[in-house]
């Protein structure tokens, strides 16, 4: 046999060895793998080392069986089992992960949570399960501390240590690495346009993370880990119904062969929305009236997210298409509006849409100590900002009935990226370097603008006149570097530099240095310690820089917003305990933000940059996990310390919450044979907080309440889930 494994192609080795597995014969099995692995791909490595932990625990050889689970693991951290595996295979493969759990984000390479730079949090697949979460919002602000809920009249949103804007345009949203912020307005909302049925962890970057990233990461960076064609191995297909007319529609498809991974999904959510009744004395508006709003309404188009990966030996490839528009809770001014009476264009009705459209391939070879990572990416998307003024308006003194304005234009980005890692020994210890350069350039066309009024009549139609978003290209170029370096085993320096150029559409230049340097203490009694320091930026939307309406016009000098962060971090996590838990100290200083200036009348900018925010506050995790049984939680409280032209007073930000905190509950309480019962419960906090009322005609009176709070509430959610076979 060791001959025959010798002499024989190791694709036809591991399709004997699969064979002799299904009926039972498990010493062939281990005669035919019994070769040098080292001389084979990786992933014929873990196909070698999965076929013999699956033999060894047939045959009761359980310390033999971790063994080989342990050399898999080492070989592809993120190897999930199949959904058909044996049971006890799969809590094997999920215990010894958990002991150390490994993230690619924070240094763009492996490595374990205790070794990342800033302060990171993982949500798994389990978690995302455990709390019913149906959008990637309701992960993030279940699961990390410091992201909280913000409110939008048409876009899912949300802040990170207070920090936020109309749109989700300060975090940068990752799926496998690639951006899927557009280029020209700078937002990616958690919406249903990212499916998580697909996701199998979520890494999430606390904190300003450009020294790697480039613009955009603010204050956070989150990156989607998907399931790979081995962790579902066959089809997954699943149908959903709800109140409201809520429908949702998911299929995955993934298979592994000896050098090529698929995998395949598609994701689609409708929902006609919860129907609310307003009457005229909450009305808001100059004309105040009984009128409804919809709540979380997703109609006319569902929302969608469609793509595959591919792996092949050292080349892989990412596509997907992603579409979502919500319907706007209420006009332009505040005011409700009568929706089904507005016209449709191009099949889409009242609200902010986008259709997007992501491909990336990528080449990674490594040669020896040194790897080399070659991508080249595009990306297009539509937008669709259709907004209704209201039902009734006063404008130029006269009264106007169906108001609307749409403005729609079209985004195309093209890019390529090489990095290079190496390892080295210097200095009286080891570690490796990473360098890399990046290109892109954005171009924006297709520009269409209308207004209109009586609901359905257009009488203002571009681009025959002067555009009111003009077309351009912007390219940008960027360098970075970073270090990773181990004085000891604990003691640990990781620092990076970036440097990013971009030529906006006007040809003036622009420039951003972000750095970070972290210092990381581990022990090997499972207590670490880090400490921070990183800067980030984003620039002003394009969207903004060369608008010529009223509504959204900016200034074309509109500097990058920068950010500031120092964090002090400690944690404990040893490997094997069920215990876990870590606090962070963060101070953040905000500069340049762009602030939307309210009192603004005419032809005034309605965007500067003038914001300046100081603040600081403590965030904290703790967990229990075990095979069947786990309880997760988190707090956040932060406090202003100073600002200038931003929306807080005294110690809070506007709407956001000085103190919230989040407790999550689940458990399989009961498993016979075939039969499994799963109990879910989770409690969200959140406390009061500053919602000042400015100068709004509500039910026909002038309303100023500067004091206006928001009271603390507690939200209680639980779930069940019971699994036959």
């Amino acid at each position: 046999m060791n001959m025959l494994a010798q002499e024989s192609h190791p694709a036809e080795i591991l399709q004997k060895a699969a064979g002799e597995y299904n009926i039972g014969r498990f010493g062939v099995v281990f005669d035919l793998l019994k070769t040098d692995v080292t001389q084979w791909s990786t992933d014929e490595k873990i196909q070698v080392y999965r076929l013999l932990a699956l033999s060894y625990l047939a045959c009761d050889r359980f310390d033999d069986c971790r063994i080989a689970i342990r050399s898999m693991l080492e070989t592809e951290p993120y190897y999930t089992p199949a959904l058909q595996d044996p049971l006890r295979f799969i809590q094997l493969v999920k215990e010894m992960q958990s002991g150390k759990a490994t993230l690619v984000t924070a240094s763009q390479q492996s490595e374990s949570l205790e070794e990342a730079p800033v302060p990171v949090t993982l949500i798994t697949q389990e978690m995302i399960r455990s709390v019913g979460a149906r959008t990637l919002k309701d992960a993030l602000i279940t699961y990390v501390p410091g992201m909280t809920s913000v409110e939008s009249p048409d876009e899912v949103n949300v802040a990170m240590h207070g920090v936020y804007s109309s749109a989700q345009q300060k975090i940068l949203i990752l799926l496998n690495g690639h951006r899927l912020n557009s280029r020209s307005y700078n937002a990616a909302n958690p919406d249903f346009s990212i499916s998580l049925d697909k996701v199998k962890q979520i890494e999430v970057l606390r904190g300003p993370s450009s020294s790697l990233y480039g613009n955009v990461a603010l204050t956070a960076v989150v990156n989607i880990i998907t399931w790979n064609g081995a962790g579902i191995n066959g089809v997954d297909f699943s149908v959903g119904l709800g109140n409201y007319g809520q429908k949702q529609a998911n299929l995955l498809l993934g298979k592994r062969f000896v050098n090529t991974d698929l995998l395949a999904w598609g994701n689609v959510y409708y929902s006609r929305g919860e129907k609310v009744f307003i009457p005229f004395t909450k009305s808001v508006g100059q004309f105040p009236h009984d009128g409804y709003t919809m709540l979380n309404a997703y109609r006319d188009r569902p929302a969608y997210d469609l793509g595959f990966t591919y792996n092949w030996n050292h080349f892989s490839l990412l596509f997907c298409q992603r579409y979502c528009k919500k319907n706007s809770l209420t006009a332009l001014y505040g005011d409700t509006y009568n929706y089904p009476r507005y016209r449709k264009i191009d099949g889409e009705g009242i609200g902010n849409g986008y259709a997007s459209t992501h491909a990336e391939g990528t080449y990674k070879r490594n040669f020896g100590k040194k790897t080399l990572d070659l991508s080249v990416y595009t990306d297009w998307t539509t937008h669709n900002l259709f907004s209704a003024a209201g039902d009734t308006i006063l404008y130029a003194g006269l009264e106007m009935e169906g108001a609307f304005q749409e403005i729609r234009w079209r985004e195309f980005t093209w890019g390529a990226s090489v990095r290079f890692n190496a390892a080295y020994r210097a200095l009286g210890g080891f570690g490796n370097w990473l360098a890399g350069v990046q290109v892109e350039q954005m171009k924006i066309n297709n520009v269409v603008t209308m207004m209109g009024q009586q609901y359905d009549s257009v009488y203002w139609y571009f681009p025959p006149l002067r555009n009111v978003l003009e077309t351009g290209s912007e390219t940008g170029i960027s360098a970075f570097v970073q270090v990773k370096h181990y004085f000891t085993s604990s003691l640990i320096l990781n620092a990076g530099l970036r440097f990013d150029e971009k030529i906006r559409n006007t040809r003036k230049k622009i420039t951003a240095f972000s750095p970070r340097v972290s210092l990381i203490y581990l022990p090997d009694n499972g207590w670490s310690v880090k400490a921070c320091y990183s800067r980030s930026f984003v620039d002003a939307p394009y969207f903004y820089r060369n608008n010529n309406s009223t509504s959204f016009k900016g200034a074309a000098e509109l500097k990058p917003e920068l950010m500031d962060a120092v964090q002090v971090m400690g944690a404990y996590h040893p490997p094997g305990k069920t215990l876990y838990g870590n606090i962070n100290l963060f101070y953040n200083h905000l500069t340049d933000f762009i602030y939307r200036m309210k009192e603004a009348t005419g032809n005034a900018l309605r965007y500067q940059n003038a914001g300046r925010l100081d603040i600081a506050g403590i965030e904290g995790v703790v967990g229990y996990v075990k095979s069947k049984y786990r309880a997760d939680l988190n707090f956040t409280w932060q406090q202003v310390l100073s600002g200038e032209n931003f929306d807080f007073r005294g110690t809070q930000v506007y709407n956001i919450p000085s103190f919230v905190s989040h407790l999550i509950l689940s458990g399989n309480v009961w498993q016979y044979t075939k039969h499994s019962l799963r109990l879910n419960a989770g409690a969200d906090y959140a406390g009061r907080q500053l919602a000042p009322i400015r100068n709004i005609q509500i039910g026909g009176m002038l309303t100023v309440d500067p004091d206006y709070m928001v009271n603390a509430r507690v939200t209680v959610n639980t779930g069940i889930q019971y699994t036959y076979g």
